[in-house]
């Protein structure tokens, strides 16, 4: 006979014991055996798959859910909580630029919010939630930031101020161009979308790009 022959034969004859063992129940002492020693090991691969946090660990899939709901609700309160923060920081910013120009100049002041503007789309004005009451009065700077003038009050009440924006068609300002003859002239509004300066001497040089 020859060998490869032999080596086939020996190795089904192998395959062939080795299967009625299994038939007959004799592995079942070793098959109990792995089963103990592995157990341990895949409840803790299991356990490792479904941490969830420091300190936390879900013992169902329920809890994992409940686990995750949660901490997608803190993240998101998170993002909410970082937008004030922002929106905080950046009023604080505002407030110091105005403080430092109004004391700069030794201005008198009264802040003020925006709550409202006027829906006509002819006009250019805001609403404050200061009035006569906190000695506001006609005719008044309006400024932002760093001494910035974006209008003057025009209607006042106990509560409440209309503030006519620099771009008001009805909105005009005294203005000084920062060139080499400063010269002087009024701002108007245009329509609300623009502003042009206007009444300027004609024999003054004003060339494009002048402040």
């Amino acid at each position: 006979m020859r060998p490869w022959l032999k080596s086939i034969l020996s190795v089904s004859l192998v395959l062939c014991v080795l299967l009625g063992l299994l038939l007959i129940g004799a592995f079942r002492p070793l098959e109990l055996f792995f089963a103990r020693t592995v157990t341990p090991i895949s409840k803790m691969l299991y356990g490792a798959s479904i941490y969830v946090s420091p300190g936390y660990q879900a013992k169902t899939v329920h809890e994992l859910i409940i686990a995750y709901n949660e901490l997608e609700e803190e993240l998101a309160n998170s993002r909410v909580d970082r937008a004030i923060v922002e929106d905080i920081t950046n009023e604080n910013t505002t407030l110091r630029e105005q403080l430092s120009f109004i004391r700069s100049r030794g201005y008198e002041s009264i802040g003020a919010d925006v709550i409202g503007r006027q829906v006509d789309p002819s006009e250019s004005t805001l609403i404050l939630n200061v009035g006569s009451e906190q000695g506001i009065s006609a005719q008044l700077p309006v400024i932002t930031g760093d001494g910035i003038l974006i209008g003057t009050t025009a209607e006042v009440t106990d509560t409440y101020t209309i503030v006519r924006l620099l771009t008001d068609s009805q909105s005009a300002v005294a203005a000084t161009i920062n060139s080499q003859d400063y010269s002087i002239g009024v701002v108007n509004g245009g329509f609300g979308i623009s502003v042009q300066m206007n009444l300027i001497p004609q024999n003054e040089r004003i060339i494009p790009g002048d402040i």
